[in-house]
């Protein structure tokens, strides 16, 4: 899926700031495991301690859902590795970001790039 289809529709379907994990799993067509992970990691690399992603309880956090301007540039930062270019001029010089610098295991970051496979522990 590509990050602008998914911003439009996170967007569209979601009247206030905050989409539920309802509407998570429809739109990336993933399971509410996969959900709950997506969910659970980004309130680990929040920020803002007022955000109520990060004040839920674990039975809360379904309802509360994420704020979708967090979610967008999370899936953005979990992808940017993929986005560097790759010509053979720059594959020496070239550096990607290693996941520990958001906080994320590199399991993790493949896990969310491509949500719609199953998450595998290695």
């Amino acid at each position: 899926m590509i990050l602008s289809f998914l911003k439009h529709e996170l967007t569209d379907r979601c009247p206030t700031d905050r989409i539920d994990s309802l509407a998570i799993t429809e739109i990336f067509q993933i399971s509410t495991d996969h959900t709950r992970l997506v969910l659970d990691t980004l309130a680990s690399v929040l920020h803002f301690d007022s955000d109520p992603l990060i004040k839920a309880r674990p039975g809360e956090i379904n309802s509360v859902g994420a704020d979708v301007h967090d979610l967008i540039l999370f899936l953005y930062i979990q992808s940017y590795e993929r986005l560097l270019p790759r010509s053979h001029k720059e594959s020496l010089l070239r550096t990607q970001l290693p996941s520990s610098m958001f906080g994320l295991p590199r399991r993790l970051s493949m896990a969310t790039c491509r949500l719609s496979r199953p998450y595998r522990k290695n």
